[in-house]
């Protein structure tokens, strides 16, 4: 009799161990939240900064557009740009043709 109450009672907690195992695997856990939050401001922050550089281009064509009616040309290079709209620009970043005045990101 006693085997059989041992056995039973040992049945009893791997069956609670189970259940819990599996309720654990159902409702996400501190971790999993804390992840999810982490992606959520890291794709908030990547989308912030392509609304940055398609602002900032947009600006630096207003630039270029601004130069050619000043002048009657495009600037010759993104430091004449520079010089003339007294902002720093991020050279390395943006491909520019002088003949057509077109701005585009690299």
């Amino acid at each position: 009799m006693k085997k059989i109450l041992k056995s039973l009672l040992l049945l009893s907690v791997v069956f609670l161990l189970l259940s819990a195992c599996e309720k654990q695997d159902k409702e996400p856990g501190v971790a999993d939240k804390v992840q999810e939050m982490a992606k959520s401001r890291k794709d908030a922050l990547d989308n912030s900064k392509v609304v940055a550089q398609k602002t900032e281009l947009a600006n630096l064509k207003a630039a270029i557009n601004a130069y050619n009616a000043a002048e009657g040309r495009f600037p010759k290079d993104l430091t004449e740009l520079e010089q003339f709209s007294g902002s720093a620009i991020d050279k390395g970043v943006y491909n520019y043709d002088p003949q057509s005045g077109a701005l585009s990101l690299k």
